[in-house]
């Protein structure tokens, strides 16, 4: 916060400088200007009393007694008279000097505002944005996290004649705050490029409205589940098979959801060449399910884990 302060400080200082500055130009030249005309307008007014006054001495003392003295008067009135005129003529080009500066002050004040409110506006939002950037690292310290293991077997069964596969999950809270409205689900994926289907089942698992199995799991807590994964669909083929686990949960910082999804093979055991026995990610021949239960082995995907938000 003491930063964002300083930061408006420097952006005021960064407009209020070039004000003072262009203030000081703009009295200091009108000033200078008002000066130079005053100045010529006393030189003038000079120059009309020693006219008038040479004019009488020339013309005025030649006359006739009863002459002299309106030849004096007419004189001082046409020198009064060049004056006045001379400083109305001052007045006005003053005035037009100082209008003529307060115009620029008023353009230039225009600008500067204009920058003042972006450079405000500017620091304001980097503010918000340093703002945002604290309360999601502060986020990112106390928000919770959820992640699972799975169990080492799963079971193949038949119920209202789709195919479910069914696997024990553990969810458990690693972060520092609660998980709230905790929603799960589970899905196969068949065939070895999983990779569009995944992010596609997290996509539509994330603009989906599944309110089931809600649940706020607090920090420490670990909660047990059977997950399920159904295929509605033909069963008589042999296909690799990945089951995809995907965790949603919201923080108690903002109403966005967090997800936490991974892929884990689901292997099947096959008879070796030495007549024995060996787990591993074979093809499954899905129809001998029919026949009822089938045990399975899961593991962890081989580079493909999933990914945490």
């Amino acid at each position: 916060m003491l930063r964002s302060y300083r930061s408006l400080l420097v952006a005021l200082g960064l407009v209020g400088a070039p004000v003072i500055i262009l203030a000081w130009w703009l009295i200091s030249s009108a000033t200078n200007s008002q000066a130079v005309i005053e100045q010529e307008a006393a030189e003038k007014t000079a120059a009309y009393a020693e006219n008038a006054s040479a004019h009488v001495q020339r013309y005025c003392a030649r006359l006739a007694p009863a002459d002299q003295y309106s030849c004096v008067r007419e004189a001082i009135e046409a020198t009064n008279k060049a004056a006045h005129d001379e400083r109305d003529l001052e007045a006005q080009l003053v005035t037009s000097v100082w209008t003529h500066y307060m115009g620029l002050a008023a353009i230039g004040g225009t600008a500067f505002g204009i920058i003042g409110i972006f450079l405000v506006f500017a620091t304001f939002r980097a503010a918000s944005h340093a703002n945002a950037i604290a309360r999601e690292s502060m986020e990112g310290q106390l928000r919770p996290w959820v992640t699972f293991s799975v169990s080492k077997t799963g079971t193949f069964s038949v119920v209202d004649d789709n195919l479910e596969l069914s696997i024990g999950v553990t969810f458990e809270n690693i972060g520092q705050s609660p998980a709230i409205d905790l929603t799960y689900m589970g899905t196969m994926i068949f065939g070895d490029d999983i990779n569009p289907h995944f992010r596609g089942l997290v996509e539509a698992f994330r603009v989906g409205d599944h309110d089931w199995a809600d649940k706020n799991l607090f920090p420490g807590v670990t909660w047990d589940r059977k997950v399920g994964a159904v295929h509605t669909g033909a069963r008589h083929m042999k296909t690799l098979v990945t089951i995809v686990i995907i965790a949603r949960y919201r923080t108690p910082f903002s109403g966005d959801y967090r997800f936490t999804a991974r892929a884990f093979e689901v292997q099947v055991r096959r008879q070796t060449d030495a007549g024995g026995y060996e787990m591993g990610s074979f093809a499954h021949d899905l129809s001998v399910y029919d026949k009822g239960r089938g045990s399975v082995g899961i593991a962890e995907k081989q580079h493909f884990s999933g990914y945490a938000t």
